[in-house]
């Protein structure tokens, strides 16, 4: 069964919820929702307390970050200052404590001179429950013609 997107526009964010989805793939979306709040806000303690201690983030560019790098650049504003992620499609797989997220991306940001950056990346994202929270594991991501 195909999945409809619908996207909220409030304050310069969209959050997204898939029709559909059982409870725990909405926890998951709304996990999603919390990383990308605190990656537009450029906020560690929001990011920190959506991605797992273990996490292993893949850049489009094929650079690899653990938490520690991820959290630093995000929070630097280096090389993106993001300004609005949105969703054109996603969908998400939970297997026990496993979930598989995938997404088309539309990302706008600015780089440290004030250059536009926009930005079409899919992603494959695995989620790990830990303590009842739904916590960022991996991510890959690959740019899509704009």
């Amino acid at each position: 069964m195909k999945k409809l997107l619908t996207l909220i526009f409030i304050s310069g964010l969209f959050f997204g919820e898939i029709q559909g989805q059982n409870t725990e793939e909405k926890m998951v979306s709304q996990a999603f929702d919390k990383l990308i709040v605190g990656m537009i806000k450029a906020d560690a303690m929001d990011l920190s307390s959506v991605v797992s201690e273990d996490l292993s983030y893949g850049h489009s560019s094929g650079v690899i970050q653990d938490k520690a790098a991820f959290l630093q650049e995000v929070v630097s504003e280096n090389p993106i200052s993001y300004q609005t992620i949105e969703r054109e499609s996603e969908t998400v797989q939970v297997s026990g404590n496993t979930a598989i997220m995938r997404n088309l991306l539309i990302i706008r940001g600015l780089s440290p001179t004030g250059d536009p950056i926009n930005l079409r990346l899919a992603t494959l994202m695995v989620w790990k429950k830990e303590k009842k929270q739904w916590k960022l594991y991996a991510r890959q991501g690959f740019r899509l013609p704009a």
